[in-house]
């Protein structure tokens, strides 16, 4: 007895169907004579094709009905979108610009935007979303793609600093909305956007919510609130943060590229409780995670304007910057130093690529030019005091405390980032303000009691007061080295 023949997915009876669909279109089209007619039939067999994924078959049939009806925006834009998918961004925006002509439709300049931002316009790209946002009148789900969209990656987030309160509130709106009650992608991105503004507390709330909507799955909430208890200088529960991530991502078998940026976190913070061997070990391991890969351009993480938050897709800039900062740990810094001038050369408006620039510079001891970058760094986003404790910790090695000290009181707002108030404890001890600096530890000691540089340069500090009373209990005959 024969076995019984399997019943078709529901895939292949969709691929059926538009094979079908594109055979009958073909009929009517040879036996059409009249041009409205014949252009729909057209766009309807092109439409088919790209719905098999057939997009240079599609071209064609596209192209004839826009030549004989070239009024018709959804031709323009169908258009439009295979190019897209071709990766002929600047083709697309053309296509797209005469679908707008036709309708101004939020779709169209929401996919004009992403061609643009694939091309570097970031200025233009944002144009076309804040007009996508207008013509939605603020629906939850373009607000959605309006924050994916700038948030996905570190070349688009650096221009948008000044936008991030009303995306905050923006999200906080959709985050009431039923629809999107359960959704993790809300407190994620609220999240990102706190941590962005230095309320690495606030952050933490909202990574804590989105790990507990998907039962402490997600990745890069894991990372991100490893991130911030970093910066909290809560190293080894960090540790355990990066250390989830890395271990889901093996579990779910998801791409390796997802878990350098992790392990690169860790093994900073391993460094900054002592543990050498462990953290050159990590190092070595994220390097070799960022050779596996061709450093290329990935499409864009879009697909039919559905934005996979999880996809690997990573831009060729970015994997530099992870490459470049595997090399600074491993103190490579000469290689790291060219990798992230190129970076630059490249993309000159993100704040973190002159940061990691002028940590490298400063390692170097090229402080003036690790200032410069610091500076730069501090112009492009004025809400982070990481430039300025590196520009105070540069001022001080050059000896100079008390311009490292006006540095540092540029900025008046709380500071949560834990290791701005050790440089400023170093500072203040330099400039022989004892009191201030042992209080700026201890409130360092508060935070993070487990941090061993706070204490030894509190036990230094304890050490150099008794001397002080010492000297002054003491005649000063006394404390006078005699001759033998």
């Amino acid at each position: 007895m024969g076995q019984a023949s399997s019943e078709p997915t529901q895939e292949e009876l969709r691929r059926d169907l538009l094979k079908r669909q594109i055979e009958e279109y073909t009929i009517r089209i040879e036996t059409t004579t009249d041009s409205t007619t014949l252009s729909s039939l057209l766009f309807r067999r092109g439409d088919a094709k790209i719905r098999l994924g057939l997009y240079e078959e599609s071209l064609q049939d596209l192209d004839d009905a826009i030549a004989k009806n070239d009024s018709n925006e959804e031709y323009w834009y169908a258009r439009g979108y295979v190019k897209y998918m071709l990766l002929q961004f600047d083709q697309a925006i053309v296509d797209f610009d005469q679908a707008l002509l036709c309708k101004n439709d939020r779709e169209f300049l929401f996919m004009r935007a992403i061609c643009k931002k694939n091309l570097v316009l970031y200025e233009e790209s944002l144009h076309d979303l804040d007009a996508a946002i207008a013509i939605s009148e603020r629906e939850p789900e373009y607000l959605i793609k309006y924050v994916l969209f700038l948030y996905s990656d570190t070349r688009s987030r650096a221009l948008v600093r000044i936008k991030q309160s009303m995306l905050s509130q923006a999200l906080e709106d959709v985050q009431k909305s039923s629809q999107y009650s359960t959704s993790p992608l809300i407190p994620q991105l609220l999240g990102i956007i706190k941590l962005d503004l230095g309320k690495y507390k606030q952050a933490l709330k909202h990574f804590d919510e989105a790990l507990s909507k998907t039962q402490n799955t997600f990745i890069d909430a894991f990372t991100k609130r490893g991130y911030c208890l970093v910066k909290l200088g809560q190293h080894v529960e960090a540790i355990r943060n990066f250390g989830s991530a890395v271990h889901i991502c093996k579990k779910l078998e998801l791409s390796r590229i997802l878990i350098i940026e992790p392990l690169i976190f860790a093994a900073f913070s391993m460094r900054e409780i002592g543990h050498m061997e462990r953290s050159v070990e990590t190092f070595q391991e994220a390097l070799g995670i960022v050779n596996e890969y061709q450093l290329k351009n990935d499409p864009p993480a879009f697909t039919n304007g559905k934005y996979h938050f999880n996809d690997a897709n990573v831009s060729d800039i970015d994997l530099l910057c992870l490459k470049a900062n595997c090399l600074y740990g491993l103190r490579r810094y000469d290689i790291a130093l060219e990798i992230m001038n190129d970076v630059i050369s490249r993309e000159s408006r993100s704040w973190r690529h002159y940061l990691l620039r002028g940590n490298i510079l400063a390692a170097f001891n090229m402080i003036p030019k690790a200032q410069i970058d610091y500076v730069t760094s501090y112009t492009l986003n004025n809400q982070s005091v990481e430039p300025i404790a590196e520009l105070a910790r540069t001022k001080l090695k050059l000896g100079d405390a008390q311009q490292a000290l006006e540095c540092m009181n540029q900025v008046t707002s709380s500071i949560e980032y834990l290791h701005f108030h050790f440089i400023r404890a170093s500072v203040l001890e330099a400039l022989g303000e004892v009191e201030q600096a042992d209080a700026e530890l201890q409130h360092v000691l508060n935070v993070s009691p487990t941090h061993f540089r706070a204490k030894q340069a509190r036990a230094r500090l304890e050490e150099r007061t008794s001397l002080n009373q010492l000297s002054l209990l003491l005649p000063s005959s006394e404390l006078l080295i005699k001759p033998t």
